[in-house]
């Protein structure tokens, strides 16, 4: 039997033992130990790191500053455009409704009574010297001698009623187009009445129907009144045989209030 070799296996060295702790009495557990104390923490000198977050806190990339709430802005802004409107439409269409006005004036397609004519065969009337009276001396007639007057004539050119289009684009009454009893050329307007509306114009069109007015008709500028009988004077070069109608037109809107056909 060989003898066991010793010089392979290391021979565990003793371990000091801790020396026994005068305060502590057999049986007792140890005493703790006394607390670490740390320095006193000096102030930061310098910008501190900027705090990157994790990656698990924003999957989706970094937070986007939250964006300023503009919908009371918009909302203010959308209210204050409607007041807007609202007033334009109420001056342009509604005001005007109530605002009408009324014109009278004389015919002058009427021919006076009063004129006198001249006698039958058209020689001129002269009268008498009037006899002296006894004693005094002859006095001459105020009149010496009537001249026959002559009578004013009128001519009709065109003559039509106005025309309902709906019920707030309407007119009634008559026009009349010729030449008055002064000779000038006139529009009458007779027992006329219309619905209100902004920027009323009065043309003469060379369509019966009152069509293409714009481009081939005569403005004779704003209606006078909405109700009443009056005049319209025309140019003395218009030639009245080429216009078969009255228009009332709505320059605003540009659409057609009423059509008067002259026959």
């Amino acid at each position: 039997m060989m003898p066991e070799d010793r010089g392979s296996h290391p021979v565990p060295t003793p371990q000091p033992q801790p020396e026994p702790n005068p305060a502590q009495r057999p049986g007792q557990p140890p005493a703790p130990r006394p607390f670490m104390t740390y320095p006193a923490a000096q102030p930061y000198q310098g910008q501190p790191p900027a705090q990157q977050p994790y990656p698990h806190q924003f999957p989706y990339g970094q937070p986007q500053p939250a964006k300023k709430d503009k919908s009371g802005f918009l909302l203010w802004g959308g209210l204050a455009a409607g007041l807007v409107v609202l007033a334009i439409v109420a001056v342009l269409v509604v005001v005007p409704f109530f605002n009408r006005s009324t014109r009278t004036e004389a015919d002058p397609f009427a021919v006076s009574r009063n004129t006198p004519a001249a006698p039958a065969g058209g020689s001129a009337v002269k009268t008498s010297p009037t006899a002296a009276p006894a004693g005094g001396s002859t006095t001459a007639p105020a009149n010496p001698g009537m001249v026959p007057a002559k009578e004013p004539t009128t001519t009709v050119v065109g003559k039509g009623e106005f025309t309902r289009i709906d019920a707030i684009h309407y007119a009634r009454g008559t026009a009349i187009v010729g030449i008055g009893n002064d000779g000038k050329k006139v529009l009458r307007f007779e027992n006329f009445t219309s619905a209100q509306g902004p920027d009323l114009k009065v043309y003469l069109g060379k369509n019966a129907d009152g069509s293409q007015v714009k481009e081939s008709g005569v403005n004779l500028g704003s209606l006078p009144a909405t109700d009443g009988s009056y005049n319209i004077a025309l140019p003395d070069d218009l030639d009245l045989s080429q216009y078969k109608s009255v228009v009332i037109w709505c320059e605003a809107f540009s659409v057609t209030f009423s059509v008067a056909s002259l026959s």
